[in-house]
């Protein structure tokens, strides 16, 4: 997924008075940045039983510099202040407890840490739980509050390929889902040259298996391959297997050479 589609759906988001827009909004980029799994800023059904821990607003950090800035500041001093944002994640799918991803401000609209700062802000409005989900919004329909179902994040992003015309790339609404913003984000850390431990590290991978989460059907990663197969190298066989000699003055030099 390219970083059109979280743009587009933030951008959307903060130019609307919908509060489940701002928050699908604010969660796409926040998703791709951060390599957040679905299940753990979506809501699940607490008779599931799994591993997975959603984030919440005690797990969120906001720094400026070295400085920790409290959550109660006004939603402009925290925007103009804050310059990296933190997510504590309690427990994950492959069961590695108390992990942390962290960013820092991009300096452009669609950062993902301002992003984070108005999803906290628009929860504190309406809680004092500090235990909500960050995913979290409230409405008219729900003026208790209401965490994202993972549906509704899928769905937001199909409606974008399609506004954006992304099929024209070889994307197809149906080629995507939440899950999108994860590999996208990968992806999109793997053609700008971060290290493979970087992405690993950041998306909380035990194993090179996230790998499988980088697009290699994107044709930047065979850019500039056919010119350089279609190069001339001169190389020799150096296998210890000799072919048959058919030429009688061939045979006769070969076995002068090796006697």
């Amino acid at each position: 997924m390219p970083l059109s589609v979280p743009n587009y759906l933030v951008l959307t988001g903060i130019h609307t008075n919908d509060p489940k827009k701002r928050a699908v909004g604010n969660l796409a980029t926040i998703a791709f940045h951060y390599l957040l799994r679905s299940g753990e800023y979506t809501f699940v059904n607490p008779n599931q039983r799994r591993r997975t821990k959603q984030f919440r607003i005690c797990d969120v950090i906001f720094w400026k510099n070295d400085t920790i800035l409290p959550h109660t500041l006004p939603l402009a001093t925290l925007l103009r202040d804050v310059t990296e944002g933190t997510l504590n994640i309690s427990n994950q799918k492959n069961g590695k407890r108390a992990q942390t991803i962290h960013q820092e401000v991009t300096g452009t609209l669609p950062c993902p840490v301002h992003a984070l700062v108005r999803q906290v802000k628009q929860i504190l409005q309406n809680t004092n739980d500090t235990s909500t989900i960050i995913s979290t919004f409230y409405s008219h329909q729900y003026p208790q509050g209401r965490a994202l179902r993972v549906g509704c994040v899928t769905r937001a992003i199909q409606k974008t390929v399609t506004i954006l015309r992304l099929d024209r790339q070889g994307i197809r609404p149906s080629d995507v889902s939440s899950h999108s913003l994860r590999a996208g984000g990968a992806t999109a850390m793997h053609l700008n040259g971060i290290p493979d431990s970087t992405i690993q590290k950041l998306g909380r991978w035990s194993s090179d298996t996230f790998l499988i989460y980088i697009h290699e059907q994107i044709a930047a990663f065979s850019k500039g391959v056919s010119k350089q197969m279609g190069l001339r190298v001169n190389f020799k066989n150096i296998r210890r297997e000799f072919a048959p000699i058919s030429s009688p003055e061939l045979r006769t030099a070969a076995c002068t050479t090796q006697n």
